[in-house]
């Protein structure tokens, strides 16, 4: 995906929506920062990941980033 955002050439819906579905099922190897690139990527091939991809990547995301923020606040605390 990031590759065809880079040379801003969409591959036509058919690959985006087999790629959208693979990601889908592959969510838990993805890190915050790959689902944040992929759906990048689909936003600057102007292109929808689709409704439940979007869903689930943003609870992840969010996810991570509470868990991100009580480490710090943590790390705060203990110093």
């Amino acid at each position: 995906m990031w590759a065809f955002a880079i040379l801003a050439h969409n591959p036509g819906s058919q690959l985006l929506d087999a790629v959208s579905k693979d990601v889908f099922r592959r969510l838990d190897d993805f890190s915050p920062q790959h689902i944040a690139v992929t759906l990048w990527a689909f936003g600057k091939l102007e292109a929808s990941p689709g409704a439940v991809l979007l869903q689930v990547s943003l609870s992840v995301t969010c996810t991570f980033l509470n868990q991100h923020s009580l480490l710090l606040l943590h790390h705060g605390l203990v110093l």
